[in-house]
């Protein structure tokens, strides 16, 4: 799997040289669905740490044997402190991907199945209905934008080894395409325009007044409007 920070860097959310010393951005999502600041902050170091498990295991399924072994050595103390239920569902999330991978299942299914837990991963951070309800919908777009990111890297050494990977044959925009937009669409009015904050600097980006939109549906009441703007990207 592709690191999650990798994902807003790739679609120009943070420039390439940010150094991603803990996830703004996902920070900045989270406080828009009205966890507050420390739960924002320690959230974000949970989901990814979870996600680092699952790039481990995907390491210890198919890399070389001194690859396996400092994975399975890494994923020891990666997993120390995270929370129970974080633990339970990667274990499931893993268990899952081997069989697709045996499967050889579709791309569509594979994604759609990665996006399932990825809702679910997301949804143990909530404490209220609205929360649960908007972290599964982050969580599940978020899932399926890492997956195609990831399929489209690995696509060519995919295709050289013979590696399980459904969009080897596909370009990304033939398949996949809809959950590179559909993140965006769910990110874009908490972030910004990409293509804007990315080369212009301002992490509040051009689309930053969209935020209203989420404000006013009631998912995020309870966070400041200037707050939700601001804290993109660690503007503050």
């Amino acid at each position: 799997m592709i690191i999650l920070h990798c994902v807003f860097k790739s679609n120009g959310y943070v420039p390439e040289n940010h150094l991603c010393l803990h996830c703004q951005p996902l920070e900045a999502l989270l406080s828009s669905l009205g966890l507050d600041e420390t739960q924002s902050t320690k959230g974000s170091k949970d989901i990814l740490r979870a996600y680092q498990l699952i790039e481990l295991a995907d390491s210890r399924r198919d890399g070389s044997l001194p690859r396996r072994m400092v994975a399975g050595f890494l994923s020891r103390f990666v997993s120390l402190g995270l929370p129970l239920p974080i633990v339970d569902k990667v274990r499931a999330i893993n268990a899952k991907v081997e069989e697709l991978e045996k499967d050889e299942a579709s791309a569509g299914e594979y994604l759609a199945e990665i996006s399932r837990f990825g809702a679910s991963i997301f949804s143990t951070l909530g404490s209220t209905p609205r929360q649960v309800t908007g972290l599964s919908l982050l969580g599940s777009r978020l899932a399926g934008a890492i997956v195609v990111e990831d399929m489209r890297r690995d696509r060519a050494i995919d295709r050289e080894t013979g590696d399980y990977n459904p969009m080897k044959g596909r370009e990304v925009s033939d398949y996949g395409k809809e959950h590179i937009e559909d993140f965006r669409d769910l990110v874009d009015p908490v972030l910004g325009d990409s293509s804007a904050s990315s080369l212009s600097g301002d992490h509040s980006g051009v689309r930053g007044s969209v935020v209203r939109a989420l404000w006013e549906w009631g998912l995020c009441e309870d966070v400041p409007l200037e707050v939700m703007i601001a804290r993109c990207c660690g503007c503050i």
